[in-house]
């Protein structure tokens, strides 16, 4: 459980920071036509979403452990975890860009898209193991860069909490 707190952190600070990005990017326009109250209750349902985002990616990296061999994750869940989880933002902004172009899709690429991010992901789990052996320093630095992102998961998650809050409340009443 100790080694999952750092990774999270990892997952918190990237998914939260590009969630804020996006919200302050498009705030300028927002000015413009919306009430102060409406941006408080769209930020509120982003902070959730964020949440509920990072946690399917820790989910989905709990998974990947428990499935893959010892070897790949055994003593190296912070590195592998912490490396998986920028392999994980890359492929979903790569799908990201292909949704753009979704009307231009044909139906064999809507199967070949999820076949491929697991070919992707089962690669670089075994890849990244490898790395991990034979670089040390790697493993140090990730450890070292994850320990120190811990400070956010003090900050974001509870903002995401009380955003999942003003949700609840606003669709109760």
């Amino acid at each position: 459980m100790q080694q999952v707190w750092p990774v999270f952190s990892i997952i918190v600070l990237i998914d939260y920071s590009w969630m804020f990005y996006r919200f302050f990017f498009q705030l300028p326009s927002w000015l413009y036509y919306m009430k102060a109250g409406n941006i408080i209750v769209l930020l509120s349902y982003t902070l959730s979403f964020a949440l509920i985002e990072s946690l399917m990616v820790l989910g989905l990296l709990v998974f990947l452990c428990l499935i893959f061999p010892v070897r790949y994750f055994k003593d190296r869940f912070i590195p592998q975890g912490s490396i998986q989880v920028f392999v994980i933002t890359m492929l979903a902004m790569a799908i990201r860009q292909g949704i753009d172009e979704f009307s231009k899709m044909e139906a064999w690429i809507l199967i070949a898209i999820p076949v491929l991010v697991v070919l992707i992901l089962s690669f670089s789990i075994v890849i990244i193991s490898k790395m991990l052996e034979r670089f040390s320093l790697i493993t140090k630095w990730v450890t070292s860069l994850a320990d120190r992102t811990t400070v956010f998961l003090y900050l974001y998650p509870p903002l995401g909490v009380l955003g999942f809050v003003l949700v609840i409340i606003r669709n109760i009443f």
